[in-house]
């Protein structure tokens, strides 16, 4: 790989150094740079080209994102024997935890997302289609199937227990389904990862960097707003809330204008809808085993306990979402 860096990208020679994170890329540090080698088995080759493209069209417009370096010839990857390979800024930042972040801290990101989905939504990819939304009967008929599955497993672990819970959540909700209105719902091209393991904070509180655009692509951005809500903000998988911290990330957000004011009401309906049509990692516990993770047990537990909440209090939220 040395060499490989040196005659493609010009750069000096480095002790790589393999970098956690990255659940479908192989990541190292090379000094002031972070090598990435795609999985094309997990990442498309098209796809991650466009993400590339994404990222450094993103960085253009000034958003704190490491742009892709370009190869001596001029392109933002580089052919290596294993697959594709980008080199991009080493970000230095702090990572926190959830629910752990400040008010500051919580408007910080907030803006951040507004000002991402503003320059995302001037960005369209050739042939880029409409999000399909979800389809109660095929949520239903998925998580039934699921739940076969997890109930003629030899041994009951916590894991099949949970998605025997949430199957029958599913099934209990979605009997007779009260669709959103998708087709008032805008959709654009989103980050669609927007959890904390990729963002990065300065010491002023600040957005850093935001890493990770593998998973790009076109998306509801007020259904992107409600789950970096979960994932960012609700510290107990058992009692979701509308927090002043939250509170804060979402007034933050509607002053960049990024969503029309008519869309705000129905996102927390929007948002469950999607949250229940989840299906990943879950099959993956059944078809592949081997690579089952523990920290899906709690992954798995934090969307049932939002869906729980949405349903008893969606309303009250997206009330307070239209008139905040």
């Amino acid at each position: 790989m040395d060499d490989f860096l040196r005659e493609n990208y010009g750069l000096a020679s480095c002790r790589l150094e393999p970098l956690s994170g990255g659940r479908m890329n192989r990541l190292w540090r090379c000094g002031p740079w972070v090598v990435k080698l795609y999985d094309h088995g997990q990442v498309p080759r098209a796809h991650a080209e466009r993400a590339l493209r994404t990222q450094w069209l993103a960085a253009e417009h000034g958003l704190p994102v490491p742009a892709p370096l370009a190869t001596r010839g001029g392109e933002l990857w580089a052919e290596h024997s294993e697959g594709l390979v980008a080199v991009m800024p080493f970000v230095t930042g702090t990572r926190r935890e959830r629910g752990r972040l400040n008010r500051a801290e919580a408007a910080a990101l907030g803006e951040f997302i507004g000002r991402l989905h503003a320059v995302l939504r001037e960005i369209r990819w050739d042939r880029m289609e409409a999000p399909h939304p979800p389809d109660p009967a095929r949520t239903v008929a998925d998580w039934a199937e699921l739940k076969r599955l997890a109930l003629a497993q030899p041994t009951q672990a916590e894991f099949d227990a949970l998605v025997v819970e949430f199957a029958d959540h599913v099934a209990a909700t979605l009997a007779r389904p009260v669709e959103p209105p998708w087709e008032s719902v805008p959709w654009q091209l989103c980050h669609r990862d927007l959890h904390l393991d990729n963002v990065l904070f300065n010491e002023s509180g600040r957005v850093a960097g935001l890493l990770d655009f593998d998973n790009l692509g076109p998306w509801w951005p007020g259904v992107e707003l409600m789950m970096a809500w979960n994932l960012v903000f609700n510290a107990d998988p058992g009692a979701p809330s509308l927090t002043p911290e939250a509170a804060e990330f979402f007034r933050a957000y509607r002053r960049k204008g990024t969503l029309p004011d008519a869309v705000w009401r129905g996102l927390p309906d929007a948002y469950r809808h999607v949250l229940l049509s989840l299906t990943w990692p879950v099959g993956q516990r059944f078809r592949a085993p081997e690579s089952f993770r523990p920290e899906w047990v709690e992954m798995l537990s934090f969307r049932l306990g939002a869906a729980r909440w949405l349903e008893r209090t969606g309303k009250e939220m997206g009330d307070w979402l239209a008139d905040n």
